[in-house]
């Protein structure tokens, strides 16, 4: 049976941020500015769960904390998109929930995330 795709929108309310989840481990001035916890490695300990990619010496990493997510994504059913945003720029936390958490409408279809 055919189904209509999904598209599943998770909104973080400042519980985390992308760069946390899924960090760039071949960044030493990215790594040494993070308090450790929120570290992730190449190696050892702190070493994140690859994410396959194409470009020479960029090395971005689920944090170990994201297996679940890591898994997903290994599996084909999560996509990630970093520095993904508004048209229009706002320093507001509060402004950008309040134009992101509506859905979107079209002439064809209005329905909600």
């Amino acid at each position: 049976m055919a189904r209509d795709p999904i598209l599943v929108v998770i909104f973080l309310r400042g519980g985390a941020d992308g760069l946390a989840l899924v960090s760039p481990a071949s960044d030493p001035d990215f790594i040494a500015a993070r308090p450790e916890g929120l570290r992730t490695l190449r190696s050892g300990d702190g070493a994140g769960r690859a994410i396959g990619q194409s470009v020479a010496d960029v090395d971005f990493r689920f944090h170990t904390a994201a297996s679940a997510l890591a898994d997903l994504y290994d599996a084909g059913d999560l996509s990630l998109i970093h520095a993904a945003g508004l048209p229009e720029a706002t320093r507001s936390h509060f402004d950008a929930e309040a134009r992101i958490e509506p859905a979107p409408t079209t002439r064809a279809r209005r329905t909600a995330w």
